[in-house]
């Protein structure tokens, strides 16, 4: 039942992923505050294991659409699945 569950999801993750990308240059671009947009994805993980998650993009706003904060979350997905050792996660600006 877990694999059944499992699969599930990850056909759900792809619908998702194929629907955003439908809206790809459709949206108005509009200034986004990046310290709330990663917070956001961040917030759609239900655990993050023993990962510490550092935001130091505090004060940029950037010219985007929505899929910015899809972005983030793909950063921290991957991260999740693909990393063997991994103790955070961090993003910042210069």
């Amino acid at each position: 039942m877990e694999e059944i569950e499992s699969a599930c999801r990850q056909v759900e993750r792809v619908f998702d992923f194929a629907g955003n990308y439908e809206r790809l240059g459709i949206e108005k671009l509009a200034y986004m505050n990046v310290y709330e947009t990663f917070a956001e994805a961040v917030s759609l993980f239900s655990d993050l294991p023993d990962i510490k998650i550092i935001n130091d993009c505090y004060g940029l706003t950037l010219l985007a659409d929505s899929l910015l904060r899809q972005i983030f979350y793909n950063l921290v997905d991957n991260s999740l699945k693909y990393c063997e050792k991994i103790s955070q996660i961090k993003v910042y600006f210069k």
